[in-house]
């Protein structure tokens, strides 16, 4: 819960994996001027974006601020707003705040029998370009039978999606569809 000294308005909340990110505009006390606030949020705790949770991301924090409103685009957080100066000239301002990539969606084998030296492939879609850095990525798959094995990331680096790769054995098999992990 935040606590402010003066009302709030306009809210305007985007989720980017488990993140989640609010945005609204509140009277500073001391000027009585609208300010654009943004907060992160991940389930416990809460972060200021931008003027260290004193001033707004205003352009001018003079001018007052409004209508503020957030986007994703190209895998980074967009924060806009109308900023209308003492002469009511309106101005459009936008601050952008890169995000770290979230997989957006994971595309699985299809549903049939493998056997022994076929390769199922995975590939896994992120909201945006991702680099392999310090090891080899993998997902873990459990299977009836064998335990558990990895697919290891067999390409797209610096693409907004990694395929991993399995190549089936003899002796590891499951007959009810296997289970993937989520931590990859």
């Amino acid at each position: 819960t935040y606590t402010a000294m003066a009302a709030a308005y306009n809210p305007a909340a985007l989720a980017n994996g488990n993140m989640l990110y609010v945005v609204w505009d509140e009277s500073d006390t001391t000027n009585w001027q609208e300010q654009i606030r943004v907060v992160n949020y991940d389930g416990t705790s809460k972060t200021f974006i931008g003027g260290g949770g004193v001033y707004g991301i205003n352009q001018d924090v003079s001018k007052y601020a409004e209508q503020p409103f957030l986007t994703r685009h190209s895998g980074d957080l967009f924060a806009a707003w109308r900023e209308r100066d003492a002469s009511s000239i309106n101005h459009f301002r936008v601050k952008k705040y890169p995000l770290p990539p979230v997989v957006d969606s994971v595309h699985v084998p299809a549903n049939a029998t493998y056997i022994s030296g076929q390769t199922l492939t995975f590939t896994v879609y992120y909201s945006k370009d991702v680099v392999i850095s310090g090891g080899t990525p993998y997902i873990p798959i459990t299977l009836d039978t064998g335990g558990t094995v990895n697919a290891i990331c067999s390409g797209g680096t610096g693409r907004s999606s990694l395929t991993f790769s399995y190549t089936v054995v003899s002796g590891k098999g499951d007959t009810d569809g296997i289970s993937v992990g989520t931590a990859f």
